[in-house]
Order: C-alpha cells, then sequence, then structure tokens
C-alpha cells in the first residue's frame, strides 16, 4: 500500500512518481561520526553521480533498536523498524552503527530489458560504492584501523530497509526492504569425507613439527579464502593468494632439485631469486608443452594475467580489486596448480618425491597413479626412516 491508503500497481522501482532511493546499511564495524542528532548529511560525488550519506548509532535493545533522542528523517518508524535482526547477529555492545546513502533512481543507467529485481540489484551495487566512497575518505580523515571497505560478503543475506521518495513532495514516501544476496564461499577444496578428514588431521598433527613445506600453500591459500569470504577485503585476498602460489613454485621446484640428486635452495637462496625466475626454472623441469607467460589461452598466461599481474598492481600500485577480478585470480591459481600437477605425474618416475610431496599417497591413489615403482619407492623411504622428512636428500 502506498502511504495515502490507495493500491499499488506497480513496483516503486520503476514508479515514476518516485526518484530517490535511500538504503540504510547497517556497518560491521563502530565509526565516531554520529550525523543524525545534528541533521548533517556528507554529499558526495562519484563517477559523476550524486549521492548523500550520513552515518549514525542505533540504540539494541530486546525490543529492537532506536536512534536516540530525536528520530531524525529518513530513520523515523517503519523505515528503521524494518532492518533485519541478522544484521544484529554480530552486535556485543549494544550498539549497531549504520550508513543511510541516498541516490537518484534515474541515475541507475536503467535500461528497458531490465526487471525490477535487476533495478533493485543495480541500485544496492550503487549504494555499496557511495558508502566505500565515504568509507574511504572516512578512514583517510579518522586514520581509523576498524574500517574496511564493505562487500557483499559482509552483508550476507541481510535484509536492508529501502524508502521511496520524491524531492518534490517530502512528505510522500514509500518503504520496503531489499534482502541481499547469501555469499558464496570458497569450499571446493573443502574435505567432507568425515572418515578421511580424521586421517588427515591425525597425520597433519602428529607431523606439525616436520614442517611439511606443502602446508604453507594450503594455509596461505585458506587465508585468501577468509579475506574474500568472511572479510570482505579482496586486495588482501589477492596479496594472500599469490603467496599460496609462489609458496607452491619454491616448493616444488626445490623437490625437483632434489630428486635430480641435487641440494634444495635454503631459504635465503630462495628470498633472493626472483620469483618470475624461479617460475620459468619450474616449468622448464616439468617440461610436457609451452610454459608461455603471455598467452592467456592456457593455465600459465592465464594465471600470469589474472593473478601475478593484478597481485603487482595491488602491490605497487594501489589497485583496488572487485568481485569480478578475485573470482578470476582463484580460478586462474586453481588452474595453475592442475596444470602443475598434470604435468608432474607425466615425469613421476623421475620427481617420485616430489609427485609425492604435491600429491600424497591418498591423492595418487585417487588418480590411479600408486604404481608399483611408486610403492616400492615410498616402502624404501618408510625402511630407511625417512617417510617423515622425505622431501630432504
Amino acid at each position: 500500500m502506498t502511504p495515502d491508503g490507495e493500491a499499488r500497481t506497480r513496483s516503486p522501482w520503476r514508479d515514476p512518481q518516485w526518484d530517490t532511493v535511500t538504503f540504510c546499511v547497517p556497518l560491521p564495524f563502530n565509526v565516531r561520526l554520529d550525523m543524525a542528532e545534528t541533521g548533517q548529511r556528507i554529499r558526495g560525488i562519484l563517477n559523476s553521480r550524486d549521492y548523500t550519506i550520513f552515518t549514525t548509532r542505533l540504540t539494541v535493545g530486546e525490543a529492537g533498536y532506536s536512534v536516540g533522542s530525536t528520530q531524525t528523517k529518513p530513520l523515523e518508524g517503519e523505515f528503521v523498524r524494518k532492518l533485519s535482526w541478522s544484521a544484529l547477529q554480530s552486535v556485543d555492545t549494544g550498539e549497531l552503527w549504520v550508513a543511510v546513502v541516498g541516490m537518484r533512481l534515474d541515475q541507475l543507467d536503467q535500461a528497458v530489458e531490465m526487471t525490477d529485481n535487476d533495478v533493485a540489484i543495480a541500485a544496492f551495487e550503487r549504494a555499496l560504492e557511495f558508502t566505500n566512497h565515504y568509507l574511504r575518505a572516512y578512514t583517510i580523515g579518522a586514520e581509523d584501523s576498524a574500517i574496511r571497505m564493505l562487500t557483499p560478503e559482509a552483508l550476507d543475506a541481510a535484509a536492508l530497509p529501502v524508502e521511496f521518495s520524491n524531492s518534490a513532495k517530502p512528505n510522500q514516501v514509500d518503504v520496503g526492504t531489499f534482502s541481499t544476496p547469501a555469499a558464496t564461499r570458497h569450499d571446493s577444496h573443502m574435505v567432507r569425507n568425515e572418515d578421511l578428514l580424521y586421517a588427515r588431521v591425525q597425520q597433519g598433527v602428529q607431523s606439525t613439527n616436520n614442517r611439511h613445506p606443502m602446508d604453507d600453500v594450503i594455509l596461505w591459500r585458506v587465508r585468501a579464502e577468509h579475506h574474500v569470504d568472511w572479510v570482505g577485503d579482496y586486495e588482501l585476498a589477492v596479496m594472500a593468494l599469490q603467496t599460496a602460489v609462489e609458496r607452491r613454485v619454491f616448493v616444488i621446484r626445490a623437490c625437483m632439485i632434489v630428486d635430480e640428486g641435487g641440494q634444495p635452495p635454503t631459504a635465503e637462496m630462495d628470498g633472493a631469486t626472483a620469483f618470475k625466475t624461479a617460475f620459468r626454472d619450474l616449468g622448464s623441469r616439468l617440461a610436457g608443452g609451452p610454459w608461455d607467460l603471455t598467452n592467456r589461452s592456457n593455465p600459465v598466461g592465464q594465471y600470469w594475467h589474472d593473478l601475478y599481474e593484478l597481485r603487482n598492481r595491488v602491490a605497487h600500485s594501489g589497485t583496488s580489486v572487485d568481485r569480478v577480478a578475485v573470482e578470476q585470480a582463484f580460478n586462474a591459481e586453481r588452474e595453475l596448480a592442475e596444470e602443475i600437477e598434470r604435468r608432474l605425474l607425466q615425469r613421476k618416475t623421475k620427481y617420485k618425491r616430489t609427485a609425492l610431496l604435491v600429491l600424497g599417497g591418498v591423492g595418487l591413489k585417487e588418480r590411479h597413479m600408486l604404481s608399483g615403482t611408486m610403492r616400492d619407492f615410498i616402502n624404501e623411504l618408510q625402511r630407511a626412516g625417512k617417510s617423515h622428512d622425505f622431501w630432504l636428500p
């Protein structure tokens, strides 16, 4: 129903009587600038689009939440009550800070073929852009380390209040909610078989002191996934993911040198070796086809473009990373790992311990690569008391 009691005949997202939409966005941190009481607003421009925004503190109680002593529009009545309780699940201080961001609907670049849901999603994405534009300025002004940029992961499956209004008729409003999409988690590597998980954890506990070289690769990749899935910091995710790749490259290269009868590089030697040099050297040892860093049609070139060069832009130019770019980086990392494994298995006769290092006995068995020769090698390691550090000479 509209405020005057008439039946609504069309979605408010396309109703011409509304020219402005306002979102109430919960913040997963506290800020120190409460503008609701004073009526202050920040007016900003991002990519030639105008917006208004203010932050304020809600008081959380058993009956819901309020906005201090003054009910300053648009935080009064039904609008603020529509903020879902899911937004309050992590609140343990009795307070919830929100950003209230408004924009004109005619700045959404609506196309004729867009559905009402398309328009709503476009408005939500623009609201996050505007909120982050403000948070960036706030961080610089306040130098507050608690602040971070918002991503959909930070608002996982929350119901955000939205208010539709007309700048020419300030007393007419319509209030609704926008349900944010549930965040997509990176669980493609997750071990789901409980028996296998128990065996891996037990083995990991027993061999922790031996520092299996591939452990660092897993830990850095999981850290990257955490930055995306639970923190929403795409830039740190890219940095951690590239660190996982670099550990993979140096670890595998070192074990291949041991398989060849040499001494593995020390940590100091690895630190002094440029990653690009080590990466090319790994490719030459693996063989199995071109190792072309410039050809994006293969996993090697795709990784180089989608992750390595992206990481460099983040580290050296402060480039911001969006969801599309971070997903491409994760895909590139996964496909590179699969390409390395594929090439390594083709040369497992020469690089037995490296194949065992990367895939383990279970992985080799799953790929039907636990041949008689490989079994004999594993038995030999066990007899020599080397099964706990077989990657060393």
